[in-house]
């Protein structure tokens, strides 16, 4: 009826343009409304003639579609407002329902009237169980850390009695998250005792029941986090650690990583495995608080077996009710190894002799001869992380490549030059005080253990990459190496001087060659000397005794503990090393980078007059440089800060357009630097770009 009345009122405004149109035919042909919109131009002209009556007809029959949806959108728009009033409206029971049911819903929100809202009154209270939710922490010294879903834990919904106390529910909580068999990726429920938190993170009452919880809080669903207190008798055993460490994996020679089942594991006989080591924030703060190491059994994906509580060198196997606390040795596919035995020298030898089987033990005995460690590392954590892999002492003795987790580098010597330098950067940026020349100062958060470990770093860092800070004031150097008594009065006066800014330095060089203090100079001297607590008043006798005195406090007193545990992981090393102090000086003397000592590293062959343009080009960028930016450069091409290679090699490249910029290789190290600059200034904007941005340093490169 609808297309009828539509189609009436289309006859009736062609008629009133005097348009004559066959309607017959039309409806024959089953020309509607619906095949008139459309029509094109020159179809339509075989029904209307003249193009003014074919515009006018495209303008009706756009104006009626138009009112169409609207109409269309308010009679949707009524509809549903009808059906929510509907809804909100009170139903009505049934005769037989008011009946049975008038005594209790009166205190339901039933009316006089016979009526139910369903929104008032509570359904719950009729109910004699209630939802709650779980989850699941692990003791972190004094408090306690959650458990993520792909460690066996996360949240979980479960239906509880409303009667539930404490008892009732950490017996539902073991269930659920150990299974019936009281085993699962968390490990064996006997290795546990077992408390409940409330909602509020306290320990949960004993008497208190589910519904009166649910009654007191008001709460839509409780929550409650089973916790987990490991029993463990080698407590005082386990290395303390300061940052997570994740799952490493064990590779063999070609650098494959070994599957989790018995017929993949590493092969015995090879000599040259490696211990791969990377972090986890769980893992980490239970190390941190000496908490034990356990292991989950291994499944299927190697990108989710992930160590619940620890680190571990080879995949984990156990045939034994409690497997998450043992570990399959490499060297053995059948004798089982306790991990505490691999990771540290215990206290008490008649445990090892007790719990070792003769193969195992030689096992422990010789493991860190046989494995290599690759110290995998986040840059954002780098210092923190690098810190607990030094805490072990038998890294020293270890061969160590780096790895950046998420970057594609190889270590050929250029990614642990980058490593260590970046952690000295950040080292003296976070933990060292001074201007250029800088000392460690102390902190709340480290103790001997971790200066000890940062000793280690230094010595290392040498030995294998001719890593030296040259920023670390070479006072620190000589008191760690030689002692206090090594370092004579000139030495210390000259490092402090950069220790000090250089407006203090300028300062102290003018009342120096001066015969009398102006007074401004006196001003600047009584400030200076006040930042550093000294009250005397500066005279020209006796103003070298008070440069003296605070040069002494500021490098060598302020940061003695620090020296002091530095120099036990460090000083054999550099004893062997610099057997004077002279060497130390003159060390510092030659890494330091100057524009000349670099340009003196670079090693090319030209071929052309462009490539030969780039390099000059190149060495112009190089000759104006500051101290600053030109170490900046070097750690780009070199992966470190002071001069540490003895030559940097230049190519060339063909690159164009947006793809041309200078690739650098560290390990070489290997400069890509493209021929096609047309000046200058093309190259420097390049280069000034690229240095700009810390994501340079990026390992991007495999």
């Amino acid at each position: 009826m609808a297309a009828e009345s539509d189609a009436d009122a289309l006859y009736s405004f062609l008629e009133s343009r005097d348009v004559n149109i066959d309607t017959e035919f039309m409806k024959k042909e089953k020309i509607d409304l619906a095949a008139l919109r459309v029509m094109d131009d020159k179809e339509l002209a075989n029904f209307i003639p003249h193009y003014g009556d074919r515009v006018a007809l495209r303008s009706y029959l756009k104006k009626a579609d138009d009112q169409r949806k609207k109409k269309s959108k308010v009679t949707l728009v009524a509809s549903l407002r009808q059906k929510l009033k509907e809804m909100r409206r009170p139903k009505k029971l049934s005769a037989k329902n008011q009946m049975s049911e008038s005594d209790s819903d009166v205190d339901e929100g039933i009316g006089q009237t016979g009526t139910l809202n369903p929104y008032k009154g509570n359904q719950n209270a009729t109910k004699d169980s209630r939802k709650v939710k779980f989850g699941i922490k692990s003791k972190l010294d004094d408090t306690f850390v959650n458990i993520r879903v792909k460690k066996g834990g996360g949240p979980r919904d479960i239906t509880a009695k409303k009667s539930s106390k404490k008892r009732e529910l950490i017996e539902q909580a073991k269930e659920l998250y150990f299974g019936k068999s009281g085993t699962s990726k968390l490990g064996c429920v006997d290795d546990f005792s077992f408390d409940m938190q409330n909602f509020e993170e306290d320990i949960l009452d004993d008497e208190i029941s589910v519904g009166k919880l649910y009654e007191q809080t008001g709460l839509n669903k409780l929550t409650f986090y089973l916790l987990l207190i490991p029993k463990c008798e080698y407590h005082e055993e386990l290395p303390k650690v300061q940052r997570p460490l994740k799952r490493p994996r064990t590779t063999n020679s070609t650098g494959n990583i070994s599957d989790d089942d018995d017929e993949d594991l590493p092969d015995p006989s090879l000599s040259d495995q490696r211990e791969i080591v990377s972090f986890d924030i769980l893992s980490e703060a239970m190390l941190a608080a000496d908490m034990p190491l356990f292991f989950q059994e291994p499944n299927n994906n190697p990108d989710e077996v992930d160590d619940l509580l620890g680190f571990n060198t080879v995949p984990a196997t156990c045939n034994s009710t409690n497997s998450a606390s043992c570990i399959q040795t490499a060297h053995c596919s059948e004798e089982i190894v306790p991990i505490h035995s691999l990771l540290s020298v215990s206290s008490n030898p008649r445990h090892h002799q007790e719990n070792l089987e003769p193969a195992a033990i030689n096992v422990q005995q010789d493991i860190s001869l046989k494995i290599d460690k690759v110290l995998r590392i986040h840059r954002v954590t780098l210092l923190d992380e690098m810190l607990v892999f030094f805490k072990d002492p038998e890294i020293m003795n270890k061969k160590t490549t780096f790895e950046f987790v998420s970057e594609h580098g190889s270590d050929m010597n250029g990614v642990s030059r980058d490593a260590y330098s970046a952690f000295w950067i950040e080292f003296f940026r976070r933990s060292a005080e001074g201007e250029e020349s800088r000392v460690p100062a102390l902190n709340s958060k480290w103790q001997g253990e971790e200066w000890q470990a940062i000793g280690r770093i230094f010595a290392k860092g040498f030995v294998d990459q001719n890593i030296l800070p040259i920023q670390m004031s070479p006072v620190t150097l000589i008191v760690v190496s030689f002692g206090e008594v090594s370092v004579t009065d000139k030495i210390l006066n000259d490092a402090f001087l950069n220790y000090i800014s250089k407006t203090e330095r300028d300062t102290i060089s003018l009342a120096l060659n001066r015969d009398s203090f102006e007074e401004e100079v006196l001003d600047d001297l009584i400030d200076f000397l006040d930042r550093f607590s000294c009250k005397q008043r500066p005279t020209k006798e006796n103003l070298q005794s008070l440069l003296s005195n605070i040069a002494h406090k500021e490098l060598i007193q302020k940061p003695k503990y620090a020296t002091d545990n530095m120099a036990l992981g460090c000083r054999e090393v550099f004893l062997s090393h610099f057997l004077s102090v002279e060497r130390i000086l003159t060390t510092y003397r030659d890494m330091e980078p100057t524009p000349k000592k670099v340009l003196k590293l670079i090693e090319a062959l030209p071929k052309g007059s462009s490539e030969a343009t780039s390099l000059r080009y190149l060495q112009q960028y190089i000759r104006g440089q500051n101290s600053v930016s030109l170490k900046k450069l070097l750690r780009f091409l070199t992966g470190s800060e002071a001069i540490t290679v003895e030559k940097i090699e230049v190519t060339f490249t063909q690159l164009e357009g947006l793809g041309r910029r200078p690739i650098a290789h560290t390990c070489g190290p290997l400069l890509e630097l493209p021929s096609t600059y047309l000046s200058y200034p093309e190259l420097r904007n390049e280069l000034d770009s690229i240095l700009a941005d810390d994501s340079c340093f990026v390992m991007n490169i495999a």
